[in-house]
Formats: structure tokens, C-alpha cells, sequence
């Protein structure tokens, strides 16, 4: 699910919210609303935890992305869930800052 910034000036309730890409104008919206929002990769498995979650006796962990999308969710500005390790400097080999 890709949030997009269409309607933002009208936007003003509080949600936090995961989904899979944000625009730039959606992201500040939610946030001036008092709302958050994070960028995650689901693979198969964890996409059909996140819709079945009763199915499964342990939730499988996060997945990573395929490289080609890793910059995506390793990015703060756009909210993603895997920019503590970029902040961390342990990102895909790659030096922090």
C-alpha cells in the first residue's frame, strides 16, 4: 500500500500507520496531525501474518528487502523501519552518516 499525499490539507486526525511506501506530502500531514507513519517491506510470509495473525503460534520476524529496495526503507525522510541500522552504521555494508 503506497499513502499518497491527496486531500493532506484537509487531513487532521492523529493515526499511526505502516505501509509499504508514503509520498512526501502524506508523511508531513499525518505527522502535523500528531500522527505517524513507517515504511515496511512485507514478503509473502509476513504479509499473510499481517492479515492472519491468529494462524500463526509465532509471528515470523521482518524480513528484509531485496537490495534494489533496501535505500527505500533504510531511508529516515521516508520513514523507514530499517533506518536504525543506517543511524547504527550497520547497513548492508555500507558505512553509517
Amino acid at each position: 500500500v503506497k499513502l499518497l499525499g491527496k486531500g493532506a490539507e484537509d487531513f487532521d486526525l492523529p493515526v499511526n500507520i505502516a505501509v509499504s511506501a508514503a509520498s512526501k506530502t502524506a508523511i508531513d500531514a499525518i505527522e502535523r496531525a500528531g500522527g505517524s507513519v513507517r515504511t515496511v517491506f512485507h514478503d509473502r510470509l509476513n504479509l499473510r501474518a499481517e492479515l492472519y495473525p491468529h494462524k500463526f503460534a509465532v509471528l515470523p520476524r521482518p524480513a528484509y528487502p531485496p537490495p534494489r529496495l533496501m535505500a527505500r526503507y533504510m531511508d529516515p525522510e521516508r520513514r523507514g523501519y530499517l533506518a536504525h541500522l543506517v543511524e547504527q552504521g550497520e547497513g548492508a555494508g555500507e558505512p553509517a552518516g
